[in-house]
């Protein structure tokens, strides 16, 4: 009883926190990994995965089911996709909506339009635990394969526009989880970027103020 007592002690003292897969999985070098389909890079959801399992074999993931319909419909007709992925014990959602290659949200979604929203979804669930984060940051797409355009709106800025592209729910999750680690005011958080929340930062501005976050919380647990 003594030795299974230790045993589990001893897991539990192994058990990576969500820094530690995230630090591994943000490190993953993908320049080698990605294609191309008008001008955008794409992952495939099937090397994405592979990424995590050579790192995390146990890990596991799972699409919401709603009464037996694979997406979640809104009264406009619209549709979302959500996802849960576990890795050592930590979860992480992510939702996304059925869109068509211009990332308009497709009513009464068919089969083909949902498959390819829910890998999306999962792509995108990866990123939250730190892989392809890199391409985000770069204004590209972590798409999922070459037929699929991918989420365009997350990877370039908007033809001939004015207005300036801000950062997607990905990143603002990022960041949220970092100023908290940081232990910082969000309101100095916000008056550094010149912003009123987050929602406003600039895409241009995101990898500065990741840096900044990161070298704050290494600066504190060193």
């Amino acid at each position: 009883m003594e030795a299974e007592k230790n045993n589990i002690t001893e897991l539990k003292a192994k058990a990576e926190t969500f820094d530690d897969i995230f630090k591994k999985l943000s490190a993953v070098d993908l320049s080698q990994h990605k294609a191309k389909k008008m001008d955008l890079d794409y992952l495939t959801w099937a090397q994405a995965w592979q990424f995590v399992l050579e790192n995390y074999p146990s890990a596991t993931y799972q699409f919401e089911d709603f009464d037996g319909v694979p997406y979640l419909q809104y009264p406009d007709g619209s549709a979302e996709v959500r996802v849960k992925v576990v890795i050592e014990g930590h979860e992480r959602h992510m939702w996304l909506p059925c869109m068509d290659f211009k990332n308009n949200a497709i009513n009464q979604p068919n089969s083909r339009q949902t498959n390819d929203s829910k890998m999306r979804c999962f792509v995108k669930c990866l990123a939250m635990f730190g892989l392809g984060l890199d391409v985000y940051g770069a204004k590209e797409s972590i798409d999922l394969e070459p037929e699929s355009i991918g989420d365009v709106d997350d990877a370039l800025p908007g033809p001939e526009k004015d207005v300036p592209l801000l950062i997607n729910q990905t990143e603002r999750d990022i960041l949220s989880n970092l100023i908290t680690k940081a232990d910082i005011p969000e309101s100095r958080i916000f008056n550094l970027a010149k912003i009123e929340k987050l929602d406003e930062l600039k895409k241009s501005d995101y990898q500065s103020l990741l840096k900044k976050l990161e070298v704050t919380i290494e600066s504190a647990n060193s």
